[in-house]
């Protein structure tokens, strides 16, 4: 039975060229219409991002369902449910006791805050020009920084105003919130329930769609990933949680106000990588500023050595090298990533880059090893294929 020929190479170009053709005209069309584009996916986005929030709740609650389904109720029938629900039960206790314990101290800090803050001020008020004369500073200097106070008072004064009126859309933001995290919740749990049925759809379908090769090569970079994110993430908020806690206690001990306040920022902005340091830093530093511009030098000499101690002894501990990335390339990824998703981009920006920077230097060495070079590319590593000449004249040498 005869094969049917095939499209000629005239048509598949045809083909190809209008494709290309189509491709342009929607691209342009796109960018002509970016505006309607954009909502539209932002609409497409707020369908979806329940969906998303659940399975990234899902994935930070999968190890200790794993753990719990391994370990401590291996011998039960209905393993997977009862791990899911006992990891779920110790999640509501810590938040309930980080709620009961942690937001009252902060709440009352908050408060405190408000209330002294037009003392403060005017405290400083008073303060500058001893300061000024106490260490000489430069008349232009001490305008600029005048000026710069006054601006500051401000903008803080016209956000506050700003924000009463929108209060009631803040309501309704929050109140959405809470439904989306409610929804997140429910799916979440049916995730984690039918996590083995999940993957077993995804193998069938990738090895319906692929080749048997490509398939096997998608499962494989899923499972490295799988293991880079979740090495990461994990031991990112473990590494957090100590900062945290080990700021507190520092705080309390060197007699600092707003320990509970800053404790809480300094743990939170510490699970960005490399700029979290800084980022929590400056607004506790302001907040402590306000109070006591001596309390705020002896912060910022104690939270320097308690990043010095994360970053050469407490995270290499716990992290280890589970990224493998130069600090050049976590500081793009998390310059990048954070511009475009934000928050969540910062986070998952570095073990993103590690998973593609892997796949990167795999294809190089892919190509190295094709082309018999070392990494160097100064040096082959098989035998030199034979000039022209010298493979003629071998030709022409009469075989013994």
């Amino acid at each position: 039975m005869s094969k049917k020929p095939g499209p000629s190479l005239l048509t598949r170009q045809i083909i190809l060229g209008t494709c290309l053709v189509f491709a342009a005209i929607l691209f342009f069309v796109l960018l002509t219409n970016f505006t309607q584009v954009a909502a539209a996916v932002g609409k497409v986005w707020d369908l979806f991002s329940p969906f998303v929030s659940a399975f990234i709740v899902a994935y930070l609650l999968n190890r200790p369902v794993m753990f719990f389904e391994r370990r401590v109720f291996t011998r039960f029938k209905h393993r997977r449910g009862l791990s899911v629900l006992t990891v779920y039960l110790l999640a509501c206790l810590v938040i309930a006791s980080l709620l009961s314990v942690v937001i009252p101290q902060v709440g009352d800090s908050l408060s405190r805050l408000v209330q002294n803050v037009t003392p403060y001020v005017n405290d400083l008020d008073k303060k500058l020009p001893d300061y000024i004369e106490q260490f000489h500073l430069d008349p232009t200097l001490t305008q600029y920084l005048f000026q710069a106070w006054e601006d500051i008072l401000k903008s803080v004064t016209g956000f506050l105003q700003d924000l009463l009126p929108k209060l009631v859309d803040y309501s309704f933001a929050a109140g959405r919130g809470l439904l989306n995290l409610f929804m997140a919740v429910i799916a979440s749990i049916y995730m984690l329930l039918s996590k083995t049925k999940l993957l077993r759809s995804c193998r069938r379908l990738t090895g319906a769609v692929l080749p048997a090769a490509k398939a096997q090569r998608l499962t494989n970079i899923a499972r490295h990933s799988n293991q880079v994110f979740s090495d990461f993430i994990v031991g990112k908020l473990l590494d957090s949680v100590i900062i945290g806690i080990l700021c507190f206690l520092g705080m309390l001990i060197i007699y600092q106000p707003y320990a509970s306040l800053i404790a809480l920022i300094i743990g939170i902005t510490n699970i960005i990588p490399f700029f979290g340091p800084f980022i929590g830093a400056i607004p506790s530093v302001l907040i402590l500023l306000i109070a006591d511009p001596l309390a705020a030098l002896i912060f910022l000499a104690f939270v320097i050595v308690l990043q010095q101690f994360d970053g050469n002894i407490l995270g290499p501990r716990i992290l280890g090298n589970s990224t493998g990335l130069s600090p050049l390339w976590v500081l793009v990824s998390i310059t990048v990533a954070g511009g475009l998703f934000g928050f969540v981009g910062m986070l998952f920006g570095v073990p993103a880059c590690a998973v593609l920077y892997s796949l990167c230097s795999e294809f190089i060495q892919h190509k190295l090893d094709q082309k018999r070079l070392e990494a160097d590319c100064h040096v082959f590593t098989g035998p030199p294929a034979a000039s022209e000449p010298e493979a003629e004249k071998q030709s022409e040498e009469p075989k013994a």
